[in-house]
């Protein structure tokens, strides 16, 4: 009866560690319907290219950093030498040339930058080697069909369309469920996913999906699938084909933004409300951790050597 005892608690630890999810606020949260300032579109189909990505022409590629590199909280804009040093820390991960937090657009007047605190993205303009912040709107969590998830990164495409990347994970935020890719135009302030359906992508054991590069033409995109570098093509120049029932009411109520998509509206990235919320679970969008799994699989370890001990001993008596 005592090993019995033993085997439950540590079932029902078993059990804790693993069964730890979302929690009810973050739920609420997912589930709330997109701001008002915001539109939702029809998703845009990405498919692979005839083309060979090692023979296509890099000049008429644009990277994802807008040519600037960055470390954890400095930026550098190459064509000015323009070094600048933020009061918080940038995405980084170990490599300045990835530029994971930081995007200079193509006319190179503004700089975007991507944090892991509220407000989580933000908007610089660069004249005269000098930044000035200004105020911007943009998605913070995905509002498509499925689960949701929040959209840690924007990156320029154009002057008018940001790139923006997502994990999704599994109810239990442990797993790995897709990588997720989004287009914002910020003329209609319109928010749509890529479809990447077509790119056949394993669903057992989902690779991790990013954007490269983008085509200057805006009619493809190199990506970083599981570490394999896939020419696709998609339109991203094309207006969104807003989704209906969603245009005429949210446009009606929208203040109107200038050509750069700054809004009169306060620096947010979602409902004030929900900045708290999203400032604790920031910690979500890391890669999901295998510790619960680590813990769980000693637990186990731990069950069967009470067993083997148990039956050795009266294997001997």
């Amino acid at each position: 009866m005592k090993l019995l005892n033993i085997i439950f608690t540590m079932g029902l630890l078993c059990g804790v560690v693993l069964g730890h999810g979302r929690s009810e606020e973050l739920t609420k949260l997912f589930n709330s319907p997109a701001p008002e300032w915001l539109s939702l579109a029809s998703p845009i189909k990405v498919e692979p290219s005839s083309e060979n990505f090692a023979s296509i022409d890099k000049e008429s590629f644009r990277a994802r950093s807008g040519g600037i590199t960055h470390s954890r909280n400095r930026v550098y804009i190459p064509p000015n030498n323009f070094v600048h040093e933020f009061d918080y820390k940038l995405k980084w991960r170990g490599n300045n040339e990835e530029a994971f937090g930081a995007s200079l657009s193509p006319d190179g007047t503004q700089l975007l930058t991507n944090s892991g605190k509220a407000p989580f993205f933000r908007l610089y303009d660069f004249k005269n080697n000098q930044l000035e912040e200004v105020e911007i709107s943009l998605p913070r969590i995905t509002y498509d069909e499925g689960l949701k998830g929040f959209i840690s990164r924007w990156y320029w495409a154009s002057d008018e369309v940001l790139i923006g990347y997502a994990e999704i994970l599994d109810e239990q935020m442990h797993e790995l469920v897709e990588s997720r890719l989004y287009a914002f135009q910020l003329d209609s302030q319109s928010l749509a996913r890529l479809d990447l359906s077509a790119l056949n992508l394993n669903q057992d054991d989902p690779p991790f999906v990013e954007v490269v590069s983008v085509g200057k033409d805006l009619s493809q995109l190199v990506l970083d699938v599981g570490g394999t570098r896939v020419l696709t093509k998609a339109d991203l120049k094309s207006p969104h084909k807003i989704l209906k029932g969603n245009a005429e009411a949210k446009r009606s109520e929208r203040t109107e933004p200038t050509k750069t998509g700054v809004k009169s509206s306060p620096v947010t990235s979602s409902p004030k409300s929900s900045e708290e919320t999203l400032q604790k679970e920031a910690v979500l969008e890391k890669k999901p951790s295998n510790l619960p799994w680590i813990i769980a699989g000693l637990l186990l370890v731990g069950i069967f050597v009470l067993l083997f001990k148990v039956f050795k001993g009266k294997s001997a008596s």
